[in-house]
């Protein structure tokens, strides 16, 4: 998951990047609000690329800290019960006839 998060964060990032590169060479062609369009679009799609590199960075730094928490508590859960086993009479359970 946190793989694929990162991978399409940067296909989306990428995306983008290529929206506002496409723009550039139409900039010149427009005049009054036809450029103020154009250079709204510009700077709206160069704001989503920032927010969706910074947003999908944290939510892979949010699922690899989860993952890590996960990890650390099936080891923990397996260390308590190695040692309650451990510390078990099982000899007290038998039956004898």
């Amino acid at each position: 998951m946190t793989s694929n998060t990162q991978q399409s964060g940067d296909e989306l990032s990428t995306l983008v990047n290529k929206l506002v590169a496409a723009v550039e060479p139409l900039k010149d062609k427009f005049e009054g609000s036809g450029r103020n369009s154009l250079n709204d679009l510009h700077q709206r799609a160069q704001k989503v690329s920032l927010l969706v590199g910074t947003d999908l960075g944290n939510l892979h730094e949010g699922q690899v800290e989860m993952m890590n928490a996960v990890m650390q508590g099936d080891q923990e859960m397996s260390d308590s019960t190695r040692s309650q086993m451990s510390a078990a009479n099982f000899d007290s359970g038998k039956f004898r006839a």
